[in-house]
């Protein structure tokens, strides 16, 4: 199945008062984009609305075409408004314009299969408080707890589903490491699945300081199937932020499968 990949860069210019921005296609929240940065997520191609919503609520949305098989680099940027929302009082707004669009990847650098994953990175106090996170509960698979399924009542399969705001997960998919004593992320998530291709992913988006800070990584796999498409384990993915652990979620990215 051909994918485009959506890359989001919010500029310098955009003022600190409109705080946290969160994107989300067609109604599904996939990024937030902090001070200046880029973030980006692999996505179906085809028509799609994109909508970025500030702290307090305000934002806007744009139908674009996702371009099949290829990187589309938007700049979201600060704008003086029209007349008429300066009549509304609105002294500034924000908009998205297309800044290239080239090749997913070179021609002679597909791999047999690709995997997409969805990726959190940040800091724990500790390897127990980062497993803690995703321990199942006692009492998930109960009678009780079945009966209770669609309530507040309903307990969730563990800290991490609660936090994303869902019940369950299939923990198949799942896979996260706490840093041991190394130079690269190679060397400190050695044995993590595949860190060889994810890694150079993460230094490409990240800002260096950011890794070389960060000792805790969450994969979550998305499920392809010919038939039916991906399925996302986690369908509203979010940061995070616990007393003595912090996920930053970065997006999905695509990584070959050598294994």
């Amino acid at each position: 199945m051909s994918r485009c990949r959506l890359q989001i860069r919010r500029e310098p210019e955009i003022a600190e008062a409109w705080g946290r921005l969160t994107v989300s296609i067609d109604n599904r929240t996939v990024f937030d984009l902090d001070d200046a940065e880029v973030k980006q997520v692999s996505c179906e191609p085809g028509v799609a609305t994109i909508t970025v919503t500030a702290s307090d609520g305000s934002g806007f949305s744009r139908r674009m075409c996702l371009p099949e098989g290829r990187v589309l680099l938007l700049s979201l940027h600060e704008i003086s408004p029209v007349w008429w929302r300066r009549l509304l009082g609105i002294s500034r707004s924000l908009d998205l314009t297309e800044i290239s669009k080239g090749p997913l990847v070179p021609p002679d650098a597909i791999p047999d299969r690709t995997l997409t994953q969805q990726v959190w990175i940040g800091h724990a106090a500790s390897e127990e408080a980062l497993s803690a996170l995703f321990v199942e509960r006692d009492g998930y698979y109960s009678d009780e707890n079945a009966e209770r399924e669609g309530t507040p009542d309903h307990l969730a399969l563990s800290a991490f589903a609660q936090v994303m705001g869902q019940a369950s997960y299939d923990h198949d998919f799942l896979e996260y490491s706490y840093a041991g004593p190394g130079d690269s992320l190679e060397t400190r998530f050695a044995a993590h699945s595949w860190v060889r291709e994810w890694a150079p992913v993460l230094r490409a988006l990240l800002p260096a300081q950011e890794i070389e800070h960060s000792n805790a990584v969450v994969m979550v796999g998305i499920d392809r199937h010919e038939r039916f498409g991906d399925h996302r384990q986690i369908r509203q993915p979010r940061d995070l932020y616990l007393p003595d652990l912090r996920l930053r979620y970065i997006g999905e990215i695509d990584h070959p499968d050598h294994s």
